[in-house]
């Protein structure tokens, strides 16, 4: 890279992340966290090299969030970043002042690397490219003698600027000027006592991809299709039955876009959509709740649907009345316009689909993990994503029941799929 885009650097927020400075609080950090857990305990000064080297590879994370008159935007950020010993719950927000101006945090506990990052600067899909160069420059460190593979951008075969492009902006010209406005509805919200403050409980299945692949295959749909339609199922046996409403059990499904429109950018580049099921209407069985998912899904992933969603967003971006309205007037907006959105879901569930590593690192790293957070409205989300033979399955829940992560794990373990429990706050024998 030229030493002029070394020295200084500075780019918009893309179309999906202008939201989240505005909303963001002590209720909605709009953090996540991935994860790496290696085969033996890491070494924090070896970390902090490979965390230096990796920014130096991947300079759209080496930013610093400035706020303008009308936008945010990010700039170069000369300071070095803060690595630490991972002492509290995870998925606090970021503050800037105490991070080096950093808008992502790098930890590590016994094990395991983990990388927290503010969603305005990147979605899952670019957060994992930084955590496993991450991984590669530790390892390489680490084990000199024994990892021996490229570099890691020459051998993405992608250049800093395709990395580096706001895909959203290359698709806006390409848009439907009017597209139809998405439908909002008023979705069931869990019941049940919540944790004060940033308590989050964590827990974690690990299970053996390919016995997950045969369960979704015997059943004719995606991985994700099954485990979105167990978990609302688990919802409506565990939490709805009990206190039924006439509204829908809705599940946002995060969708990565690179696939979609051919991007290879590290920066936000996802949409979602939404399938529901309204338990108070009648009495659904699993494979009824299978179907309906699945057929709602197949639906939504269309290029047509997923266009007229992403239209919309960015025809309200470049609304000329919008674009012009003060910073603080937008953030008021933004939030209302957010919170109203909130209402429509009872959870997330967020699958960063098959992590792939070079065959070198594979002997030094156990399985990586995703974890999302909470928000006022969404009480418990949910990520998955795998490495090789094993899945990691995680919920995070700001609530003190685990009704819900006990049935969707017992069901699998009843299905034959072996099921490992981890958790940072309940012991083992509770959950299964």
């Amino acid at each position: 890279m030229g030493k002029q885009r070394e020295d200084y650097y500075w780019h918009r927020l893309d179309n999906a992340a202008k939201v989240f400075p505005a909303v963001r609080s002590s209720s909605n950090s709009s953090v996540f966290r991935l994860s790496a857990k290696l085969k033996e305990s890491v070494d924090p000064e070896l970390l902090a090299f490979a965390v230096e080297s990796a920014l130096k590879e991947l300079p759209t994370f080496r930013v610093k969030l400035r706020r303008g008159l009308f936008w945010y935007y990010w700039e170069t950020n000369d300071q070095r970043p803060i690595i630490l010993e991972d002492c509290f719950y995870p998925l606090r927000g970021i503050d800037k002042r105490q991070n080096n101006g950093y808008m992502f945090r790098v930890t590590y506990y016994g094990q395991k690397i983990n990388l927290e990052m503010f969603h305005a600067l990147t979605d899952g899909a670019g957060a994992m490219v930084l955590l496993k160069s991450i991984v590669y420059f530790y390892l390489k460190q680490r084990h000199r003698e024994e990892v021996a593979v490229n570099e890691l951008l020459a051998d993405t075969g992608f250049s800093q600027h395709a990395l580096d492009e706001d895909s959203f902006q290359r698709l806006r010209n390409r848009m439907e000027k009017k597209p139809p406005r998405p439908k909002v509805t008023t979705a069931y919200q869990l019941k049940g006592a919540r944790y004060l403050g940033d308590r989050v409980d964590v827990t974690q299945g690990i299970l053996p991809t390919g016995e997950v692949l045969k369960l979704a295959k015997q059943a004719g749909v995606t991985v994700t299709a099954y485990l979105v339609s167990l978990l609302l199922y688990a919802i409506d046996r565990t939490n709805f039955q009990y206190y039924a409403e006439n509204k829908p059990v809705v599940c946002s499904v995060p969708v990565n876009l690179r696939g979609f429109f051919q991007s290879s950018t590290i920066r936000n580049f996802f949409s979602f959509i939404m399938v529901s099921v309204n338990f108070h209407q009648k009495k659904y069985t699993f494979e009824q709740v299978l179907e309906e998912v699945s057929g709602q899904m197949k639906e939504a992933l269309q290029l047509e649907s997923l266009s007229q969603r992403l239209a919309y967003n960015l025809n309200a971006e470049r609304n000329l009345a919008i674009r012009f309205i003060p910073l603080f007037a937008k953030n008021f907006f933004l939030r209302a316009i957010y919170r109203r959105g909130e209402k429509g879901y009872t959870t997330t569930l967020s699958n960063l689909g098959q992590v792939r590593l070079p065959t070198e690192q594979l002997p030094y790293v156990e399985r990586f993990e995703a974890l999302n957070n909470l928000t006022r409205s969404q009480c418990f989300k949910v990520c998955l994503c795998s490495l090789g033979e094993r899945m990691t399955v995680s919920f995070v829940s700001g609530m003190e029941d685990k009704d819900v992560e006990r049935f969707f794990f017992r069901s699998l373990a009843n299905q034959g799929v072996e099921v490992q429990i981890v958790s940072n706050e309940v012991d083992e024998d509770e959950i299964l």
